[in-house]
């Protein structure tokens, strides 16, 4: 499945490149906030090439280790 049509990045590869960093990236991630942006044409799609949204929800599935915080700024 390709994530990025126009340098042709797959899915796999883009897997493949976070589980290789992954012991090098994650401990200084461990204690930062993140947030999730979603583009749910795709990245760059013609029906909306620049809509997106960050998600502000938490799924059901995600690990024990990520703790829900809102940021201040949100209220």
């Amino acid at each position: 499945m390709l994530l990025y049509s126009d340098a042709g990045t797959t899915k796999g590869y883009v897997i493949l490149s976070y589980a290789t960093i992954a012991p090098v990236l994650l401990p200084d991630l461990a204690k930062r906030p993140m947030m999730r942006k979603r583009w749910p044409d795709g990245v760059g799609a013609a029906a909306s090439p620049i809509e997106s949204y960050f998600e502000e929800d938490l799924v059901n599935d995600v690990p024990d280790w990520v703790l829900p915080e809102r940021p201040a700024f949100l209220g």
